[in-house]
């Protein structure tokens, strides 16, 4: 990806969801010969991707966002998690984003180390994250652009697992607190616009580390057209291009990669700089 953001070591029923929290984690390979090109299409208008691949069908997944260093600051990336049908998902997710558990190296959280979540639940159409830690004052070390990102990564996380564009209402040590990270929260944090919070060029899947069958299915965002390419020990394999329909609003892309068994790195770059990358695994078909 673009790098990290001061990295620590981016509608539908409502339901309840259980209190209690948690955190994930991942890491490791990337890495053929040969060069060809590859057709790429963008989802057409009104419609959207092809469907996922067969083992992705398999899984139930959620969204979770971290945050990545672009040309325009830091923004929001979104990885896929699988969670296995997790009565306590919401809690679970959030978990993570404060505890900056991305699986991507180049993602993170700006929340501060000793950060964690008490309890996260939707009720009412609103949802209400407990937070522990020192988050009530912005740190020293974290600039307005860094705390204004961390509190979307949680109001994108929660609405993104509730399939709720639910507003998040944070509370600190389970009472209100007028500030989080120096942000106002006096008032429940709606969502940001798209283009103001999310990275201009981003890969939704392959998930990092994960292992497909080729050919499969590449699908993102973008503000601007974009070239890719699959590598294997920094030899570029695969490359294409992929259009963009509209000026510059945020809009989805998806296209095909056909590739040999083996370990890739696949890169997507837009204009200005932005660029998204992701490790995968290319096994034998079934």
């Amino acid at each position: 990806m673009d790098g990290a953001a001061q990295p620590r070591s981016t509608g539908p029923r409502q339901r309840s969801w259980v209190w209690g929290a948690a955190g994930a984690v991942v890491a490791t390979t990337a890495t053929i010969t040969a060069v060809s090109w590859v057709a790429a299409r963008t989802a057409a208008t009104g419609g959207g991707p092809p469907r996922p691949d067969p083992q992705q069908e398999r899984q139930q997944v959620v969204t979770v966002y971290f945050v990545g260093a672009t040309a325009v600051g830091p923004r929001l990336f979104a990885e896929r998690r699988q969670f296995g049908g997790r009565s306590d998902a919401l809690p679970w997710s959030l978990g993570n984003v404060v505890a900056g558990n991305a699986l991507d190296p180049d993602h993170s959280s700006t929340w501060p180390r000793r950060t964690s979540l008490r309890a996260a639940r939707l009720r009412h159409g609103v949802v209400t994250v407990d937070l522990g830690g020192p988050v009530v004052r912005r740190p020293g070390s974290l600039t307005r652009a860094d705390a204004a990102i961390a509190l979307q990564q949680v109001v994108r996380t929660a609405q993104s697992v509730t399939g709720t564009r639910a507003a998040v209402r944070f509370l600190h040590d389970g009472r209100p607190t007028p500030t989080v990270l120096g942000v106002t929260t006096r008032s429940p944090v709606r969502g940001g616009s798209d283009d103001a919070v999310l990275a201009p060029v981003s890969l939704a899947s392959p998930a990092e580390q994960s292992m497909v069958v080729s050919p499969f299915t590449v699908t993102g965002h973008t503000t601007s057209p974009l070239r890719w390419d699959l590598r294997r020990d920094h030899v570029v394999v695969r490359r294409g291009r992929v259009a963009h329909l509209g000026c510059c609003a945020l809009a989805p892309y998806w296209f095909r990669v056909s590739a040999p068994v083996g370990s890739y790195t696949l890169t997507v770059r837009g204009h200005g700089g932005s660029s998204d990358t992701r490790d995968v695994r290319v096994d034998p078909s079934e």
